[in-house]
């Protein structure tokens, strides 16, 4: 599954996140339980739809119904049940916001730290240069922002930027106070500009989930931790894909009763579990380890502020999926062929639309 809306970056951290003292939140852990029911009618199946794409394309990603692909140097898309190509853009995209309205764009050729970013409107193709990006770490975060960690040889100064990419505004967060070298890991989660939530870490403290405000203000919330991914809700609380005092799984993070609640665990064998959640945060999916090697059983949930409900198995022994939404409706894709984009062969992509329903 795609790491949607998330960042993880190299640096150090220097100095304490914060002087004021930090309670440790609750770790609530009735809530991993993977065997119920959902009501009669909840799930809805759609017959597996097969995407053919043409050959000798160098990228594919799904959104919705619309599958992007990049041939001859530039964009196109393609509805899963008609398979009409249609043009998107001229540049070819590297990445796509998650509801399809931007990406940013560079030349293949250009893969090397320091490289000019664009940013393309897919409606119609209205194209925006936002300057020199590292895009080893270009991402997209929540509400359509754009991060990049930068770092400037002349100076040895750290920053990160955050972009907004529909309006272009740019705040780039000077990180020289804080972190020192590119030994550590800095996670980085936004939906804004202003300011933003990260892993900090450094070589004498626990690593602490902390806040980030616009005028450098650190606000530590959750101390010995180590997170892959990252969600903040519109309720303000966190869903977190990581290990929180030796549990590892996906936790709900409750920000105002400083609570954990411990969704669903982590293989004995250590696989990480991925989610996927909802536009409108009223459903979770997630993955756990199959009894097949290599491959993944997909659960999904009813996400509430205490935890989640009604959880369910839906997809068995698949490999990691790539899952985008139209509203209640999750559209995940298997690649058919895995060496598709190395040797040219005639790509296909496998779609299982799955609706949910109150």
């Amino acid at each position: 599954m795609k790491r949607f809306g998330t960042l993880v970056l190299a640096i150090t951290l220097l100095s304490a996140c914060s002087t004021e003292a930090m309670v440790q939140p609750t770790i609530i852990t009735e809530n991993a339980q993977l065997e119920s029911e959902t009501s009669d009618g909840a799930i809805h199946y759609t017959e597996e739809e097969t995407i053919v794409l043409p050959e000798y394309i160098s990228f594919s990603e799904l959104r919705g119904e619309t599958a992007f692909f990049i041939k001859d140097n530039q964009t196109w898309k393609m509805n899963i049940y008609d398979q009409k190509p249609e043009f998107a853009s001229s540049l070819p995209v590297r990445y796509i916001s998650e509801d399809a309205s931007v990406a940013i764009a560079f030349e293949e050729e250009d893969h090397t730290s320091d490289t000019e970013i664009t940013v393309v409107r897919l409606q119609d193709d209205k194209q925006t240069s936002i300057g020199i990006l590292d895009n080893f770490s270009i991402r997209f975060l929540q509400n359509n922002i754009i991060a990049s960690f930068l770092y400037d040889q002349k100076t040895e100064k750290q920053s990160l930027a955050l972009i907004d990419a529909k309006t272009g505004e740019r705040n780039d967060h000077d990180l020289s106070e804080v972190w020192t070298s590119l030994q550590g890991m800095l996670f980085a989660i936004a939906e804004r500009t202003t300011d933003y939530y990260t892993m900090a870490t450094s070589d004498t403290a626990p690593t602490v989930f902390t806040h980030v405000k616009k005028d450098g203000t650190q606000v530590p919330l959750i101390e010995d931790i180590e997170i892959h991914d990252s969600t903040l809700l519109k309720n303000g609380n966190f869903i977190i894909s990581g290990t929180i005092k030796n549990n590892s799984g996906i936790f709900l993070y409750h920000t105002k009763k400083n609570t954990l609640h411990l969704l669903a665990n982590y293989s004995e064998s250590g696989y990480m579990t991925f989610y996927n959640i909802s536009p409108d945060e009223t459903i979770i999916l997630f993955t756990t380890e199959s009894d097949i090697e290599h491959r993944r059983n997909i659960y999904a949930a009813n996400l509430t502020d205490n935890g989640i409900i009604n959880t369910t198995q839906i997809i068995a022994d698949v490999h990691s999926p790539d899952i985008s939404w139209d509203d209640k409706t999750a559209y995940i894709s298997f690649a058919n062929n895995m060496d598709t984009y190395t040797v040219g062969k005639m790509a296909t992509l496998s779609v299982k639309p799955i609706t949910f329903t109150p």
